[in-house]
């Protein structure tokens, strides 16, 4: 119960922060924008791309299939060796260990796309500076 406590009051924090700046500073202004954006950012970016998400059974089951198939093969691997050690070892660790799977198959896709945009960012004038 004490940490429902403590997250409701750093939620609550958060909250007085944003609603004392958002008095003391007019709405059209660049810090206000930024802080706005900054709190409630995410929440804009689902209702923009939420809608916008493929629901099609031919992008998510070969997904959850493979998800399955590598639980299946880790939870027998991983629970033979838990046995021979005399460790425990339940389906629910195997899917702890597998659910690191969908989380490396993002990662290797936003490196690359950190990559173009580093060399993309790169490639800027920032500073324009005429003699």
């Amino acid at each position: 119960m004490s940490n429902f406590i403590f997250i409701l009051k750093v939620v609550g924090t958060i909250f007085l922060t944003f609603l004392l700046l958002s008095i003391m500073l007019h709405p059209m202004d660049p810090h206000y924008l930024v802080l706005e954006r900054f709190l409630t950012g995410f929440g804009h970016f689902l209702v923009r791309n939420f809608p916008l998400i493929s629901w099609n059974a031919d992008s998510w089951v070969p997904g959850l299939g493979a998800f399955l198939i590598s639980w299946f093969f880790i939870h027998r691997w991983l629970s033979r060796w838990a046995k021979r050690t005399n460790r425990p070892w339940s389906l629910m660790t195997s899917f702890c260990m597998v659910s690191l799977v969908p989380v490396l198959f993002v990662i290797s896709f936003i490196v690359p796309g950190i990559l173009l945009q580093w060399d993309a960012l790169r490639d800027v004038h920032w500073v324009e500076i005429h003699r």
